[in-house]
């Protein structure tokens, strides 16, 4: 297979092969400083609320493709964070006419006895009753913290009953010990797909490019950018978020591949690049109008269509400017404060930037400089320097302190955190529905849409503030809240492996938490 190399042994996660980081508080200009200079500040926290965990994001991701059954070896409430996907599946499937079906991942239920004496007999058991009972087209084994410290030899167990299955049976390494940066488990489970699902090419399709999606963005964001390349006579061939393994299985026949999120993408995207020849076309998350506009040149560009990009761009302009600037003039000057996974978060500030808001602050998940520096460069440019926040998922002890002493317009980002800013009494927009586009020019004026109508209509929030003072209990105290040092919590990793994790922290501010 085009010399790819099998050795998970050594899979480098992006902390070390994308320099990669979680941990940052401070602004934007002082990140890109650090990662021109390639010094990238190591932290850790020295207090931490409930976060996501690397080896139910890889499984998770794994249930894009409908005929992939995920095997989590694993205890059972490993798998709790699968519910997540049991509601987005039925969604997605729907939206893509395809038949709906449960989101299934099947567990080995690791216990006590299992730890001490093994549990590879459950394992090949279950590989052989998953494969009876759901005849999948193939079968992902999940090895989780728990199998992985026990020391299960999974690839033998697998290689033992392959033979006694119709299904593809391989081993996804995602371990959630091994790393903190949840974009390891998406390359963790390209590394794996790619060796057992990909190709060799039957012939090349100059006239084609992989437009590489997401678990979260669906086909009513997809189609506006496969139309978009229609009408410049590009073909269009759409990996993952509830699509055929066929999608994947000959994506090395295309002559590119470009991504609606670099997050997701990264790896598979490389990887098609290193091993067979495909180029990626960089471009940011097209989130807003100028980074639509670019996404279209460069992927024009690519196929020699520059000038039909030119006016393709100017009908979409024409098209949806009039009422973008309606909006415009509703939304400016509103502080915006933003939450999301690190594109999608540049790409929404972006289009807040157009929108004439102040972007007050932006909280993200994960910062790999190769994949996210030109675009954060490029905000500072544009809107000048903002707060960042680099926190890993789940995580919102900063942004809470941020908030409450800044007092934005709006929150504008991930569903989950959304309710603690609604509690502030603080406007919140998601920045996807799988009911409304957010990507691409239609994307754009949706958001811009959406993002005047929720200004003009708090009342919602402001009943969910008053009955979280009458009856509630806000998770932080007021002295953490109004504290000036929002980055209170992170410290060097140098410093807590010679003096501990209370290094720097004063006990009357960690008690306020």
């Amino acid at each position: 297979m085009a010399n790819f190399e099998r050795d998970i042994g050594i899979f480098q996660g992006r902390e070390k092969r994308l320099d990669g980081i979680v941990h940052f508080g401070g602004t934007a200009s002082e990140l890109i400083k650090c990662s021109k200079g390639k010094n990238m500040p190591r932290k850790c926290r020295t207090y931490s609320g409930s976060g996501s965990c690397a080896f139910i994001a890889a499984i998770m991701n794994t249930c894009a493709f409908p005929e992939v059954k995920v095997l989590a070896h694993s205890p059972v409430g490993c798998t709790a964070g699968a519910i997540l996907f049991g509601l987005f599946g039925p969604i997605q499937q729907k939206s893509r006419g395809v038949p709906e079906t449960t989101t299934d991942i099947i567990t080995t239920e690791l216990n006590e006895e299992d730890v001490v004496f093994g549990g590879a007999a459950k394992l090949e058991q279950a590989i052989i009753e998953t494969d009876e009972f759901f005849h999948p087209r193939a079968i992902a084994v999940g090895i989780s913290c728990a199998a992985g410290i026990i020391g299960d030899d999974v690839e033998a167990s697998i290689k033992k009953v392959q033979s006694r299955v119709k299904a593809n049976v391989f081993a996804v390494h995602c371990e959630g010990y091994k790393t903190l940066h949840v974009g390891t488990m998406w390359d963790i489970m390209w590394h794996e797909l790619i060796e057992h699902v990909l190709k060799e090419p039957r012939e090349k399709k100059k006239d084609t490019v992989n437009i590489i999606s997401g678990p979260t963005i669906g086909p009513i964001d997809e189609q506006p950018f496969i139309e978009l390349l229609e009408k410049l006579g590009i073909k269009s061939n759409v990996i993952l978020n509830y699509n055929s393994l066929d999608s994947l299985e000959y994506a090395t026949e295309s002559a590119a591949s470009v991504a609606l999120c670099s997050q997701a993408s990264h790896y598979l995207a490389e990887q098609l690049e290193k091993h067979w020849g495909i180029p990626l076309i960089d471009t940011h998350y097209a989130a807003s109008i100028e980074y639509t506009d670019d996404w279209v040149r460069k992927v024009a560009a690519h196929f020699g269509k520059e000038k039909e990009a030119e006016t393709l761009i100017e009908e979409e302009h024409r098209r949806i400017l009039p009422e973008f600037n309606k909006y415009k003039k509703e939304l400016e000057g509103k502080k915006v404060f933003i939450s999301v996974n690190i594109p999608r978060a540049l790409g929404c500030a972006s289009l807040a930037m157009e929108l004439g808001m102040k972007v007050m602050g932006v909280n993200a998940f994960q910062y790999d400089p190769p994949i996210n520096q030109n675009t954060l460069e490029d905000l500072v440019t544009r809107g000048g320097d903002f707060p960042l926040v680099i926190s890993g998922i789940g995580q919102i002890t900063e942004t809470q302190n941020m908030v409450q002493r800044e007092k934005p317009d709006i929150y504008f980002g991930d569903f989950e955190p959304s309710i603690w800013f609604a509690k502030n009494g603080v406007v919140t927009l998601t920045t996807f529905d799988f009911a409304r586009p957010h990507m691409g020019y239609t994307g754009a004026l949706e958001t811009a849409r959406s993002l005047a109508y929720v200004l003009k209509n708090p009342s919602y929030h402001k009943k969910v503030e008053l009955y979280t003072k009458k009856y509630g209990k806000f998770p932080y105290k007021k002295e953490w809240l109004q504290y000036p040092d929002p980055y209170r919590f992170l410290i060097d990793e140098a410093d807590e492996a010679v003096y501990g994790k209370d290094f720097g922290v004063k006990g009357e501010v960690k008690a306020h938490v």
